[in-house]
């Protein structure tokens, strides 16, 4: 009767390789920061900045400052 029509749409189907690169393994650094126990403001590198640089403040890091470890991807 008439001609029949696939329903497969060709070169689209599956999606296996757009390129994913699960098999290369992703490298990470930590480091830790502080925030200001004064007047909350940071992130700071605890190892170039030891005093507050807000205006009004220049608290100097210490015990009572949050410190967080911050994980960051590595991309080579």
């Amino acid at each position: 009767m008439g001609h029949h029509k696939s329903s497969s749409s060709k070169g689209h189907g599956g999606g296996k390789s757009h390129g994913s690169s699960s098999s290369s393994k992703k490298q990470y650094i930590e480091y830790q920061v502080w925030y200001c126990d004064y007047c909350r403001q940071g992130p700071y590198n605890p190892q170039i900045v030891v005093f507050c640089t807000n205006p009004g403040c220049g608290h100097q890091y210490c015990g009572n400052c949050t410190v967080e470890t911050v994980r960051q991807r590595v991309d080579h």
